[in-house]
């Protein structure tokens, strides 16, 4: 089994499914966290890229 490719000491035994690559168990934690958040970061991005759009829909329907 290869090594983790964090902290190269401990055998993998997690093989993360978004990015392929080997974790050890105390390794495999922080990366999950670290999708979570780039997950989070991306999904509020896109919210807050909407909202002049939803914005201006809102203005020309209230006030046509």
């Amino acid at each position: 089994m290869s090594p983790c490719c964090v902290c190269y000491c401990s055998p993998s035994s997690i093989r993360c499914l978004t990015c392929q690559k080997n974790f050890c168990l105390v390794c495999s934690d922080a990366h999950r966290q670290n999708h979570l958040l780039d997950a989070l970061d991306e999904r509020l991005t896109s919210q807050i890229d909407c909202l002049p759009i939803q914005f201006d829909e809102n203005f020309h329907e209230k006030y046509r």
